[in-house]
């Protein structure tokens, strides 16, 4: 997983880079949290699902059969199948000739069919045979309208890793249902106090209500399998943040927090965990005057940002050394915005940073000290060595070359156009650099000689 850094301005006004990692040892939300609202039976031959511990059913019919006898009465079994409602044409009625109960099926043929299933003295004796023979639709019927229950199936997919929800895959070769989780009116009204719409908090409160119950329920259910699902997943992660060190150059790390769980990844999870993290956006208010100085020039060249040279300058503005750092970082940092993180280095010496992008120097700002007392024209004195001037007569040259006439308003338009062309020096100092390599050579062939 390449790491991606984001730069953010702490609460406290520290400049801090921040990356996320995979939390390779993450908790486990069944057994590490508490609050869970739902109770997540799965079946696997492979692997320990949901609420394993809890789980000691053979199979998903042991379970459901034993919770139906658990929470709804045996009268109100036998009476929903004496009634015919029943969705599969149980029958449950008396045989005054032989004096038993006998619990049958309309098989519904073209021809009248019918089976007995089993016969008893007592039709109490018949609950077991009843639940047994119950669709699992009509068992989860009689528990949510008795027993105030309500589910959502588990859908496992298994290739290259696991992935549960509650919606299935549609892919017969390796996803299928693994199991339940449900919950009961009780524990939502006690538990859950209700839900933003959309899983967002900006959107619009639901409370939980009488009626609305079992709508909450079904939210609190599949946010409980979104997050489990995370867990299987690997979708957890650490936010480590970092903060550099102006005496050796380097980010050193200070602080971190894992755990997080999120099906987001990149900027977006970055910008997530911050903001939770008392972490904004905000970079440094001087920024935007920073970056506007005078002594730095910018250019867009092919999607990519060039510093022209001559970007040494005085950090007046500021008081102490760590403030002038983190405005000059700032800068950087707004200005390669649009660069991968992994391809920008930072080197730190004598007060001097150098930022490099693939290894190549891409910018060097450097740290001026002055007497904050000082007259105003003393803070930036520079001595000025040699002077140059350009005349109309040039400027007309210039038009001739190019066939335009030289008239008082293209005259007026050259000057306006050519006022600062000059304050680019950057082809200048590279031919000043020329002549400084070549007195550095005569000076190592004169110690040569």
């Amino acid at each position: 997983m390449d790491t991606n850094y984001k730069y953010y301005k702490e609460i406290t006004g520290e400049l801090v880079r921040v990356h996320i990692e995979q939390d390779i040892t993450p908790e486990n939300p069944r057994y590490d949290w508490d609050g869970n609202i739902g109770h997540m039976m799965c079946w696997h031959r492979d692997y320990q699902l949901g609420d394993y511990k809890e789980n000691s059913y053979s199979d998903n019919l042991d379970f459901l059969n034993n919770l139906l006898r658990a929470r709804v009465s045996e009268s109100t079994i036998l009476n929903f199948v004496k009634n015919h409602r029943a969705a599969n044409f149980l029958t449950l009625d008396y045989d005054r000739h032989r004096k038993v109960w006998v619990l049958g099926q309309e098989l519904r043929h073209e021809i009248p069919n019918f089976r007995v299933i089993e016969e008893n003295e007592k039709k109490e004796w018949l609950v077991d045979a009843v639940i047994d023979a119950l669709l699992q639709a009509d068992k989860w019927r009689l528990l949510e309208r008795h027993a105030g229950i309500v589910y959502l199936p588990l859908f496992l997919y298994d290739h290259s890793g696991i992935t549960m929800n509650v919606g299935g895959f549609h892919d017969p070769w390796d996803s299928g249902q693994v199991g339940y989780i449900y919950t009961d009116k009780k524990t939502i009204m006690q538990n859950v106090g209700g839900y933003y719409v959309g899983n967002n908090v900006d959107g619009r409160f639901l409370k939980t209500t009488e009626r609305n119950w079992k709508k909450v329920a079904y939210h609190a259910m599949e946010s409980e399998v979104s997050i489990y699902d995370q867990y299987l997943t690997g979708q957890v992660y650490g936010i480590i943040t970092e903060e550099f060190d102006t005496d050796t150059g380097t980010w050193e790390e200070q602080d971190s927090c894992w755990g997080y769980f999120s099906d987001k990844w990149g900027d977006d999870l970055i910008e997530e965990i911050a903001s939770e993290y008392g972490i904004t956006e905000e970079l440094h208010d001087n920024m935007t005057k920073q970056t506007q100085h005078k002594n730095i020039r910018i250019t867009k060249e092919k999607n990519m940002y060039k510093i022209i040279k001559n970007n040494t300058f005085t950090m007046a503005s500021h008081e102490s050394k760590k403030e002038a750092y983190n405005a000059i970082l700032s800068i950087f940092f707004e200005i390669t915005k649009n660069v991968p993180a992994n391809s920008i280095e930072i080197i730190n010496a004598k007060d001097r940073f150098d930022f490099l992008i693939d290894g190549k120097l891409f910018a060097f700002y450097q740290l001026v000290e002055f007497d904050a007392n000082a007259d105003e024209n003393d803070k930036n004195s520079d001595s000025c060595w040699y002077e140059e001037r350009w005349y109309d007569s040039d400027l007309k040259n210039a038009l001739l070359y190019h066939e335009v006439p030289v008239t008082e308003n293209t005259m007026r338009l050259m000057r306006e156009k050519c006022k600062h062309i000059f304050d680019d020096k950057s082809v200048r100092n590279e031919m000043l650099e020329d002549m400084a390599f070549e007195i550095k050579e005569a000076i190592q062939k004169a110690q040569e000689d």
